[in-house]
């Protein structure tokens, strides 16, 4: 559409320049002017106008032949340079003539204003013809000086045209030795202007106007209001002040609020729709959130091995069937080439094919179904496997997805089939068959426990949460009522509201400890900080002596971290009071660069870490010191643990903030 108006506006130019010099041929002076009073368009400019309009229209296609080119470029540079040797001759005061090219002597005898060019109108061809030149100049900063040429000879010409609006002559009117800017030329401009900035709508400022974005919507609605609404209001104006509607003082003031009203109308139109789109982006983004915890969940919790790797052969993600298969940890395995999980004598094929479809795109395993294979572990075993591997794009990244199963033992079990007797090679694959079939139901069975028991332990968080507590408050504030109304001395035997107000006060609290337990509501509703500041206060209610330090800034961290971190500092002081004998710690949070760390210190009795990390069911293993590594390791985190007998226990847990792309989404 767009490039259809530029070929409409380099058609108008031409037929313009046609048009004035045919009636400059004929001397039909009433055409000249159009209108009585206004100035004729000088013949050199209408000529110019034709060149501009062909240099236009040969450009229109990005990869014009060679010829196409130089004819365009030429007739650009004509008219630049006529503007240029215009603006030159009256800043010098040189006499080169430019302007009476053609028709001399008509321009000369008889005609009763000045015949020059006037500046303006110089300028504006110097812009036009200089942006026809650099149509497809980029700067090194990415930059369109065609685009910014057009939108100076837009704004030079929109002068003129205000002043023949309101009959300001100032704005329009020549000098003395100059003819004024005629009313076709100024319009002329303005359409060479707009084709200019049309003939390549997909770059610079016009790919931001042009484009689907909120921007380009906004622009689109704002720009043209912005133009005429102002011009509008204006000749309403002096319309009115004209025909004696209203004084002058009266006249601005009614411009100004007419203004105001239009443009925060304009102003709200555009705020609602920049809401609604920010409103459904939010969705999107809950929905993609949603997906991928779900994703995570899944492939976490696998039987398989799911490895992800880049398309320069790094392993991106490594999930914990890919861990129990080749024996290395995900911190291990991430940022590693693949050719570590397979023998020497696979990896220099297996770098050569990877090549090939790199580059020919040519598959003999990406998108080919299952494939035998051989991988190798970490400590050397090498071992059959099956392999599915997939490719998928992310942004401007390929990435190459594979899920490998281990069939060690189904090899095992095809070479002991192989040797039985013919009779039962039927019944032995039927077997099989049904094996695989439970495995595959069981898989399924798993990864619907999973996520029933953690939507079953959510759903009885919050009605414990709308039930319980609501009618326990309830009957604590009655019972309070009851108190009030029946003083001591009446019929009511002392003691009795006061035992039934502490076992409501008891019923209440055990309810949000449950909840607390379950899952705390603070977590979801206002984030990690305050969570563990309510935790902390309820400690300090306790009698605790707990001091909590915290440097998170406003950002929420990632529902993984959150649930991660608070369970790890629950756990903590959960240890410090069954274990360390001790109401006393400092509990600090803060984000450090792209890590959030958790430090929780107490001043109990301290304990042998290496004897807790044993085998032994040693203290640590009672505590729940596992539990915790395992939160912190599955985001891509480290637990730090430091402790000595009678001094006490230093418990520290860094999580990166990446750990939102690479976690497992457990927000129990």
């Amino acid at each position: 559409m767009l490039r259809f108006v530029s070929q409409a506006a380099s058609a108008i130019a031409v037929l313009v320049g046609c048009l004035m010099l045919v009636v400059w041929a004929l001397n039909i002076e009433a055409l000249k002017r159009l209108l009585p009073g206004l100035s004729a368009t000088n013949p050199t400019t209408a000529l110019v106008f034709i060149l501009a309009g062909v240099s236009l229209l040969l450009l229109r296609a990005e990869r014009a032949n060679r010829g196409r080119s130089r004819i365009a470029q030429g007739c650009a540079f004509i008219v630049a340079l006529v503007g240029l040797l215009k603006l030159i001759e009256v800043l010098f005061g040189w006499d080169l003539d430019v302007d009476h090219l053609l028709f001399r002597e008509r321009l000369a005898v008889g005609y009763q204003l000045p015949s020059r060019m006037e500046p303006n109108t110089a300028l504006n061809l110097l812009l036009i013809g200089s942006a026809l030149v650099l149509l497809d100049r980029q700067t090194h900063r990415g930059h369109w000086p065609a685009q910014f040429l057009a939108l100076a000879a837009i704004l030079a010409s929109l002068l003129p045209l205000v002043g023949y609006v309101f009959g300001v002559e100032s704005f329009y009117g020549g000098t003395v030795s100059y003819i004024p800017m005629p009313l076709p030329t100024a319009l002329t401009f303005v359409v060479l202007a707009v084709g200019l900035l049309c003939v390549r709508p997909d770059r610079g400022l016009m790919a931001i106007v042009t484009s689907d974005t909120m921007g380009g919507v906004v622009a689109r609605r704002l720009l043209p209001a912005a133009i005429l609404v102002p011009v509008v209001l204006g000749w309403l104006r002096w319309w009115g002040e004209w025909a004696g509607l209203y004084e002058p003082e009266l006249g601005g003031a009614l411009f100004v609020l007419a203004n105001m009203i239009v443009f925060a109308v304009l102003v709200g139109w555009n705020a609602r729709l920049l809401h609604q789109s920010d409103t459904e982006r939010r969705r999107t983004e809950e929905a993609l959130r949603k997906s991928e915890a779900r994703n995570r969940a899944v492939v976490d919790t696998a039987s398989d091995a799911v490895i992800t790797m880049t398309a320069n052969g790094l392993i991106r993600s490594f999930n914990p069937a890919a861990q129990r298969v080749f024996g290395y940890t995900a911190e291990e395995a991430i940022g590693q080439p693949l050719t570590m999980l397979m023998p020497e004598r696979f990896r220099g094929p297996h770098e050569t094919g990877f090549r090939r479809y790199l580059e020919t795109n040519e598959a003999r395993v990406v998108g080919k179904g299952s494939i035998e294979f051989v991988g190798l572990r970490k400590d050397g075993e090498e071992f059959p496997l099956e392999l599915s591997l997939a490719e998928m794009r992310e942004e401007d990244h390929i990435l190459f997805t594979g899920i490998i199963r281990d069939v060690t033992e189904r090899k095992r079990a095809e070479e002991k089939i192989r040797r039985l007797n013919a009779s039962l090679e039927r019944r032995v694959a039927e077997r099989t068959k049904q094996l695989a079939e439970s495995e595959r139901r069981l898989k399924e069975l798993v990864g619907k426990l999973v996520a029933a028991q953690e939507e079953e332990r959510r759903r009885v968080a919050y009605e414990v949460h709308d039930s319980l507590t609501q009618v326990a408050v309830a009957a604590h504030q009655h019972l309070q009522a009851f108190a009030a109304e029946h003083p001591s001395g009446s019929k009511v035997r002392s003691g009795e509201l006061d035992r039934a107000l502490k076992l409501a006060q008891r019923t209440v609290k055990e309810a949000r400890g449950v909840i607390e337990g379950l899952r705390p509501t603070a977590l979801d509703d206002f984030g990690l900080a305050i969570a563990l500041r309510q935790l902390v206060e309820g400690l300090k209610n306790e009698d605790w002596k707990i001091d909590y330090n915290e440097a998170l800034g406003k950002e929420r961290l990632s529902p993984e971290i959150e649930t991660a971190l608070y369970r790890v500092l629950q756990e903590a002081l959960t240890n410090v009071q069954k274990h360390a004998h001790s109401a006393k710690a400092h509990v600090t949070l803060a984000r450090e660069g792209k890590k959030v760390r958790l430090e929780v210190r107490d001043e109990g009795h301290g304990f042998d870490p290496v004897t807790a990390s044993g085998n032994g069911g040693g203290p640590g293993e009672r505590v729940g010191l596992s539990s915790m590594r395992e939160r912190v390791a599955l985001l891509g985190g480290e637990l730090k643990i430091t402790s000595e007998p009678g001094k006490g226990t230093l418990v520290v847990a860094e999580v990166p903030l990446a750990a939102v792309s690479e976690g497992n989404g457990d927000r129990s």
